[in-house]
């Protein structure tokens, strides 16, 4: 099953993303700027990146329960920032990666469970 992109409510400056599930209402104000939502049904998980900087490109992934309750924060991989969130074919949750160094863009399968990533493969 793929992920469900542009997922939830982003307002206050782009810092506060809500999202309603089994008719209940979720929100979270998050200290930086939300670049990139989505939800994986399969899993349960809202992903979302965010920006330090309030670039498009995003510095932290943060993954909570459909419920609000945080799981986890992952920082981006070296040399990389995240760009957007998607599904790969062997992962359902995973984030391609912008270089920051001018080499290519790759896939990052992100461990529903623990929140680490597993490079796949470029991004084209």
């Amino acid at each position: 099953m793929a992920l469900k992109s542009h997922f939830g409510f982003i307002s206050e400056g782009s810092h506060r993303l809500s999202w309603k599930l089994n008719g209940n209402l979720q929100s979270v104000l998050l200290g930086d700027k939300v670049t990139c939502t989505a939800y994986s049904e399969t899993h349960d998980l809202v992903l979302v990146l965010t920006s330090s900087d309030g670039s498009s490109a995003g510095d932290k992934l943060i993954v909570y329960r459909g419920s609000g309750q945080l799981l986890f924060e992952v920082n981006e991989p070296l040399d990389y920032s995240f760009y957007y969130l998607s599904s790969h074919i062997h992962h359902e949750t995973a984030v391609v990666c912008i270089s920051k160094c001018h080499r290519y863009d790759w896939f990052y399968a992100i461990n529903p469970e623990t929140g680490q990533l597993e490079n796949l493969n470029r991004a084209y």
